[in-house]
């Protein structure tokens, strides 16, 4: 609730901002005095709460363009993220400190590994060697694929791992 917009100035200013900015540039390519004109009574107008911008009327299809472009920034930008977070998931492997492979699944790889850093499991040097695989899907599908290396590695008895990704209970899915 805190970030809410009550009072509905935040849109309004925005537009205010834009028509500023394209005011100053209508001056700017065109020194007028109709053009200075305008461009002051839109920073006045701007600085009035719930006065809207002269040049609103004046630079409305502009201004869509405007808000447009930063819709598809923003949805450009959720795709980035989404991308890069899936290139973070996987399984991974390290010389733990004790000596033995430790074989781990996350959704955040590399995060997970400064966590294993910072608990003392792995050194420094070890998180720059270990091993990465991607994997896409879900958490379940990291687990499949964390313990089908464990078994790899001869299970978790010659590992760092204190239990199996995948459980008696769930090792149908290892056939699946």
């Amino acid at each position: 609730m805190k970030y809410v917009d009550a009072d509905g100035n935040a849109v309004e200013t925005a537009v205010d901002v834009v028509c500023v900015g394209f005011s100053a540039y209508d001056f700017i390519k065109d020194p007028s005095w109709k053009n200075a004109g305008l461009a002051l009574l839109d920073i006045g107008c701007a600085a009035a709460p719930f006065v809207p911008a002269v040049g609103l009327a004046r630079h409305s299809a502009k201004i869509a363009k405007v808000f447009n472009k930063a819709d598809d920034v923003a949805d450009v930008t959720k795709a980035v993220d989404k991308a890069s977070d899936a290139e973070k998931a996987g399984i991974y492997e390290f010389e733990a400190t004790s000596g033995k492979t430790y074989v781990g699944q996350s959704k955040d790889v590399p995060n997970r590994l400064k966590q294993h850093a910072r608990d003392g499991k792995i050194t420094q040097e070890n998180v720059e060697k270990a091993k990465i695989t991607p994997v896409e899907g879900n958490k379940t599908t990291r687990e499949i694929a964390e313990q089908k290396r464990i078994k790899e590695l001869g299970g978790k008895e010659n590992l760092e791992n204190k239990r199996n990704a995948i459980g008696k209970d769930r090792e149908h899915l290892l056939k699946e």
